[in-house]
């Protein structure tokens, strides 16, 4: 593109509608659901100022939900000659365009910076126990538009475990060595967990099924291998209630059956702040849960 030429509405239309599939509805795993200020223009139209401003708009607050910051682009104001590659500003059609081939690349990665995380269900047992504690919870999104934003944004489901209490005994602190072992689960559209033994499946909002899948499991150790946890994870036929079973099976055959000090259970959600300025808007699921001993 020379100095003096028109923009193309094919090659403005072409990064418009690429940005308004990530940041905008989308389909699959494209897509926040926010609302886009850009628009197509159509063929035969200039493409303004108030075009790129618009663009812009949009590129900023993709990218910063993204990256944490900003882009370097400059404002394209009334007047300005667009050059096809303006590195020192940022401002150039190339670099516009690099910039939302970026971030239709990194559609699913959200910086930790533009999220926030609330607890949705504490469960504390406060007493001791032995044998099998089963822990049922469900999350259910609007609809499947609603878990689709969701998950596109990078929320995800969290689940951690422990054994409270200051003076944990020998019992004890086996358990909370199978629950460190699995850290704090994230189910999400690709799941992950911080801890580094058990053994980890990648259940995740792209192939979750009807049928419960464990997604974690882990065993004790020692006199208490026979002891262990799972999580499954399963999703009805509508796809829109997801149903999360948590089973810790106290099964030890030591010579002294101990009891369990006490357990907890927390499941956090973990999305996108609206809060923020640019902040990205995402309906959080209903959280409910049942405790069944």
């Amino acid at each position: 593109m020379a100095v003096g030429d028109l923009i193309t509405a094919t090659r403005y239309n072409s990064m418009q509608s690429t940005l308004e599939g990530v940041l905008g509805t989308g389909s699959g795993n494209r897509g926040y659901g926010q609302t886009v200020t850009s628009a197509a223009v159509s063929v035969g139209s200039q493409v303004t100022a108030t075009d790129m401003s618009n663009l812009r708009a949009d590129l900023r607050k993709t990218y910063i939900h993204q990256t944490g910051v900003y882009p370097t682009s400059d404002l394209i104001n009334s007047g300005d000659t667009v050059l096809d590659t303006d590195a020192s500003t940022g401002k150039g059609w190339t670099e516009y365009e690099d910039f939302i081939t970026s971030l239709d690349s990194n559609r699913l990665t959200a910086d930790a910076t533009r999220m926030s995380t609330t607890n949705k269900i504490s469960y504390t047992r406060g007493s001791t126990w032995n044998g099998t504690v089963t822990h049922t919870f469900t999350a259910t999104f609007a609809n499947t538009e609603d878990r689709r934003f969701y998950f596109n944004s990078g929320g995800e489901i969290r689940i951690a475990l422990n054994i409270p209490g200051g003076s944990p005994t020998a019992k004890d602190n086996d358990w909370n060595a199978m629950f460190t072992a699995m850290g704090t689960l994230k189910f999400a559209e690709t799941s992950s967990r911080t801890g580094a033994g058990g053994t980890f499946s990648q259940i995740n909002n792209t192939n979750v099924t009807t049928s419960p899948q464990t997604i974690f499991a882990a065993n004790g150790s020692g006199v208490y291998s026979d002891s262990d946890f799972d999580i499954t994870v399963a999703v009805d036929a509508g796809g829109t209630v997801f149903t999360f079973v948590i089973v810790v099976r106290d099964d030890s055959t030591e010579v002294v059956d101990e009891d369990v000090t006490d357990m907890s259970i927390t499941t956090d959600e973990f999305k996108a702040n609206s809060g923020l300025g640019d902040g990205l808007t995402i309906t959080s699921a209903t959280f409910s849960g049942v405790t069944v001993t």
